[in-house]
């Protein structure tokens, strides 16, 4: 996270994950990006400080949270199913062993 500013009002202008993706499962077969965090920063630019910096930190920790949730999901998921996936987790499609097929 970028901040600048006085020692007494830091102001968040960028923020960005140190890493790229997160894998999981047994043998990795679950990998996705980590979240973009521009939309928080932008958000953030209406708080005051320090409230803008506290903002970010806690929103960050949440999507991660959230994304690793999502990862482990999928993974135990994978186990009984077959699953296609894009690089966010945010469209997954499911194909059970009967042979039906269910869209997320």
């Amino acid at each position: 996270m970028a901040l600048s500013g006085e020692s007494d009002k830091l102001r968040v202008h960028s923020a960005i994950i140190d890493g790229k993706r997160i894998v999981e499962g047994m043998d990795g077969q679950v990998i996705c990006d980590l979240p973009k965090l521009n939309d928080v920063v932008s958000a953030s630019r209406g708080l005051a400080a320090p409230a803008d910096v506290r903002f970010v930190i806690r929103e960050a920790a949440s999507r991660i949270k959230a994304s690793l949730r999502r990862a482990k999901d999928i993974a135990n998921l994978r186990n009984h199913y077959h699953i296609e996936m894009n690089s966010t987790l945010d469209e997954l499609v499911i194909t059970t062993t009967e042979g039906v097929t269910v869209g997320e």
